[in-house]
This record gives C-alpha cells, sequence and structure tokens, in this order.
C-alpha cells in the first residue's frame, strides 16, 4: 500500500469531479428527450440536484486537500 500525500488526494477528488461532471452532462442530455412534466423528468432533476451537490463538494475538498500544506506554511 503505498502512501498519498494530502495533494495526490486532492487531484483523486478533482478526477472524481471530472467523472461526475460527465454523469451531469449525460442526464442533462437524457433530461432534453423527456417531457418536462413526466414521472422521468422528476427523476432526472432529482439525480442531477444529487450530482450538482457531489460535484460542488468533490472541488470544494479537492482545493482543501491541494492547498493543505500551503496554508499552513503561511500560518508558520
Amino acid at each position: 500500500m503505498s502512501k498519498k500525500t494530502l495533494y495526490d488526494l486532492g487531484k483523486e477528488y478533482y478526477e472524481q469531479a471530472d467523472i461526475l461532471h460527465s454523469q451531469i452532462f449525460a442526464v442533462r442530455e437524457k433530461l432534453r428527450a423527456v417531457s418536462p412534466v413526466c414521472k422521468e423528468a422528476y427523476r432526472l432533476k432529482s439525480t442531477l440536484s444529487v450530482l450538482y451537490r457531489q460535484r460542488s463538494e468533490a472541488v470544494e475538498i479537492a482545493r482543501i486537500l491541494c492547498a493543505y500544506y500551503d496554508r499552513k506554511e503561511d500560518a508558520a
């Protein structure tokens, strides 16, 4: 098992955010293909809401992890 730095973990979170971005794009494409008032549209909108939140959190965590050592050096 190799040890990872916080920066490495941050990069993984950015990669996950990219995957989530792709999933968001795919769901939005599906949403365009259905009637806006059907149950499927409601389900897709709910899925989008979750994906947007997950992506936002992944980017926020990635930023924190990638900049962790910079902030620590600034405080010293």
